[in-house]
Parts: structure tokens; C-alpha cells; sequence
């Protein structure tokens, strides 16, 4: 698939969220995620579309883009979403595709679960089913304590990690400083990474 049909199914995307309503339903958001990737995004409702490219400290034409469009809905007690992404680097060594289907349930109390499923195609490395698990616990109400188990790459492959850290949200901005620990130390390409991942959104209609 070329940059220019992903360009074309991109803005169609976006004509088909402008042709569904008013601007109160409309949200932007920009960030960082996991300190090397920044994002754009545009939401309708609960639908979005949005564009995300690598900050890598080396060569420029390895550094990684990526197109995503999702949706997410609440039911009592629980949340769910999905996103399916198409990414490559500008020098076109690799390209991925694959999907992040996300469940966290919300039961009353201070304790969440959530579990994340990510089917992943890697142009080099072939087909891969990653996942993510893990709890989060509200100290207080913009405040959660969270950790997780985690083989979704972080940068391109699949690595078994825990990841704990801080989530803090209000409003519409969201902050997470992160460890992402190796479970295996003893591979010296496995290593400690302190990660910061942060996100403002905002409505149109306010």
C-alpha cells in the first residue's frame, strides 16, 4: 500500500466523520507516547482517526510513521476499545499492520483490570499475537497507581516487560511516567527504560 492511498483513505475517513454531525461532538488531541512517538489525533463522537511519527535519536531515514483509526464505548462497569494501524519507516526496510483491542473493567472501589490483545504483522519479522495485562489502583481522584505484563513492542519487537508507573489525568490531559522492566536481565539488548507518555484532548464544541 503507497503513502498516497493511505493519504486518500485517510481524508475519506475524515470527510465520512465531518459528514455525520456537528462540531459539539468534534475533539483534537495531540502528545507523546512511550517518549518516542508523537501523535495527532481527530475524534467524532467515539470514533477517531490520527497520525503518529517516531522522535529516534538516529538516522532520519529510519524513523517510523504510522496512520491509526479507532472507536471505543462504555457499558457499566467497563470500557472497551479497538484501533487497527498501518506503519513503516520512510526508507521502507519494514512496514507493520495489526490491531489493539482493549477491555478494562471498572468495578466500584478504587481497583481496575484491563487486558489488551494486539495481533501484530511485522514485514520482517512475520505474525505475531501480542498482549498486555494489568491493574490499576486510584490513590485518589486524579492519581492511579498502575502496573502491567506486557510483549507489545515497544519500539519493533515483541519483548516480555512489566511496566509500572503513575497515571495521572484532569481533565482532558492525561500523564504516565512508566519503568519498563526486561523479565530477563541477564540479555544486555534487554534493557531498563524509564517511559513518558502524555496526551491532551480537547472538544470543539466548548
Amino acid at each position: 500500500m503507497t503513502l498516497r492511498r493511505l493519504a486518500a483513505a485517510l481524508l475519506l475517513s475524515l470527510s465520512c466523520l465531518c459528514s455525520a454531525g456537528g462540531a459539539e461532538k468534534w475533539g483534537l488531541g495531540a502528545g507523546v507516547r512511550d517518549s518516542y512517538y508523537i501523535f495527532a489525533q481527530a475524534s467524532y463522537a467515539d470514533s477517531y482517526l490520527g497520525a503518529e511519527h517516531s522522535v529516534y535519536s538516529y538516522d532520519a531515514k529510519y524513523q517510523y510513521w504510522r496512520l491509526y483509526t479507532g472507536s471505543r464505548g462504555t457499558i457499566p462497569y467497563a470500557e472497551f476499545s479497538g484501533r487497527i494501524f498501518y506503519g513503516r519507516t520512510w526508507c521502507g526496510n519494514y512496514w507493520n499492520a495489526g490491531a489493539l483491542l482493549t477491555a478494562r473493567a471498572l468495578p466500584p472501589g478504587p481497583v481496575s483490570v484491563f487486558a489488551t490483545l494486539n495481533p501484530l504483522y511485522d514485514s520482517g519479522l512475520k505474525y505475531h499475537t501480542c498482549f498486555a495485562a494489568g491493574a490499576a489502583v486510584r490513590i485518589f481522584k486524579p492519581v492511579s497507581l498502575r502496573a502491567s505484563y506486557t510483549t507489545i513492542p515497544e519500539f519493533r519487537e515483541s519483548e516480555k516487560r512489566v511496566r509500572a508507573g503513575v497515571e495521572v489525568k484532569v481533565g482532558g490531559l492525561s500523564v504516565v511516567p512508566e519503568l519498563s522492566i526486561p523479565t530477563n536481565p541477564t540479555n544486555r539488548s534487554r534493557r531498563l527504560r524509564l517511559l513518558m507518555s502524555f496526551s491532551y484532548l480537547f472538544s470543539l464544541g466548548r
